[in-house]
């Protein structure tokens, strides 16, 4: 058992109340964030003291708020634009380079180069700062910081690249009261990180099924709903999408066999209003055999024209 207090941290994204530490997010979408932070001891007499979190976010994902901003881990580069191994360094808003860290009276050093090893990638640096609280681990996690992030193609984002957040916690004052470093040195924890994929466009499926066991069958009919998200001012050509059913599902329709069955509609976001059908291709007719092994239940809408987005 350790004898000292343990800070934790935990960063996720928060949309559509799901927490995730793995997101794919479209260029420009307005995303939450999310910073906890908490005592993993398993000694609750060990209280830790002046908490505070780390928090490093790659370059092409921008802080919207910019709070708390330190610095950029940076490079110099070669004529190609290409960064030189082992220039990397720290430098703040005005193109300065960091010399000591902001709680360097605490001894605390600077961060090391946040990228892993092999890669040199720039970073921005930011301390969300608890002030001088005391904390034990009976004490619940709490929301330590929360700010909008989001995948910007000017900041050097580019669709189907992953960039990262990270953050690393600490009990900057140790595990007593008084700043003596000396006698009672800082904490840290375990950096912890999520990842974002920069993507023009997302597909979500979403349905008001019950998830308690209910009774099958035609008795039990629902709906569902395709969303499409396009990053605000890309313009989408040729989109087609098909929808595969699960063959433990019958598709339900009165006019199943009619080549004027609609089976939904399509809904146009920029007008407000339901897409006629003669601006979309005829979607599939579909013959559901009797027997389960024998479906082939797809659905196809093919948008032809120019989508242009107005983002997630």
């Amino acid at each position: 058992m350790s004898d000292l207090p343990i800070p934790k941290s935990r960063i996720v994204v928060k949309k559509y109340n799901t927490e995730y530490t793995s997101y794919n997010g479209i260029l420009g979408e307005n995303i939450m964030s999310n910073i906890y932070f908490s005592n993993s001891s398993t000694n609750n007499l060990l209280f830790g003291y002046g908490n505070f979190v780390e928090v490093f976010i790659e370059k092409g994902v921008v802080n919207q708020s910019n709070s708390g901003y330190i610095g950029l881990w940076t490079y110099n580069y070669d004529i190609n634009n290409n960064p030189i191994a082992g220039t990397g360094k720290w430098v703040d808003s005005n193109n300065s380079t960091l010399s000591k860290h902001p709680f360097d009276n605490s001894g605390i050093s600077l961060p090391t180069d946040p990228n892993s090893t092999g890669l040199m990638k720039e970073y921005r640096w930011y301390i969300y700062d608890g002030g001088y609280s005391s904390y034990n681990s009976d004490q619940p996690e709490y929301l330590l910081e929360s700010f909008n992030i989001k995948l910007d193609q000017t900041d050097g984002a580019i669709i189907n690249n992953n960039y990262k957040i990270k953050c690393k916690p600490w009990f900057r004052y140790g595990k007593d009261v008084l700043n003596n470093p000396l006698q009672d040195f800082p904490i840290s924890g375990t950096i912890t990180e999520i990842n974002l994929t920069a993507s023009l466009i997302r597909i979500l499926k979403t349905t008001n099924l019950s998830e308690s066991e209910t009774v099958s069958g035609p008795n039990f009919p629902f709906k569902y709903e395709l969303k499409v998200d396009i990053s605000a001012g890309k313009t989408i050509t040729n989109l087609n999408i098909v929808d595969e059913i699960s063959d433990y599902l019958l598709l339900y329709d009165p006019d199943i066999n009619d080549n004027e069955s609609d089976l939904g509609s399509v809904y146009d976001s920029t007008k407000k209003s339901s897409i006629s059908k003669n601006t979309i291709d005829s979607r599939k007719n579909i013959t559901i055999p009797p027997l389960r092994s024998e479906r082939k239940q797809n659905i196809s809408w093919a948008f032809p024209s120019n989508i242009v987005g107005l983002g997630g």
